[in-house]
């Protein structure tokens, strides 16, 4: 749902305009967290070359194959209201990744800054990174 919502013509249209920038920040914003802090977002400063060249090129944007030679413990937080990052996105990455190393954390109604709509998710990160190194199979 937040996917269609995102890519919808009216989300879209002004991001192929960049003279409409702003017009695709008040659009857009509230896809990715539910609750933006105005303070926040009146200090981001866009590159719109830069954002171009981005929306351009990460349609093509695949690390699922590199995804499963990584031999470290992984921890993935998703949003299940992820415009950009979908859940169905998110569960492929997870599944390339190798299961005995991956955990896979989903948070309802959180966008693509999951700490911003769910803070508890700061204590699971936090926890992962003073955990003690754990054997693969004890981390599955």
């Amino acid at each position: 749902m937040a996917r269609q919502r995102a890519r919808s013509p009216h989300a879209t249209s002004p991001i192929r305009r960049p003279r409409h920038f702003a017009e695709f920040l008040r659009v857009c914003v509230p896809l990715y967290t539910r609750n933006p802090d105005p303070d926040t977002v009146a200090r981001i400063e866009m590159n719109l070359e830069l954002t171009a060249y981005w929306d351009r090129n990460e349609r093509a944007f695949d690390i699922r194959e590199e995804a499963a030679l990584v031999t470290c413990q992984t921890l993935v937080l998703a949003g299940e209201e992820d415009p950009s990052t979908t859940i169905v996105g998110t569960e492929e990455l997870v599944a390339a990744l190798p299961a005995e190393l991956t955990r896979l954390h989903r948070f309802a109604n959180a966008g693509h800054g999951v700490f911003r709509d769910a803070p508890e998710a700061i204590g699971l990160v936090r926890e992962f990174v003073l955990a003690e190194p754990r054997s693969p199979a004890a981390y599955s």
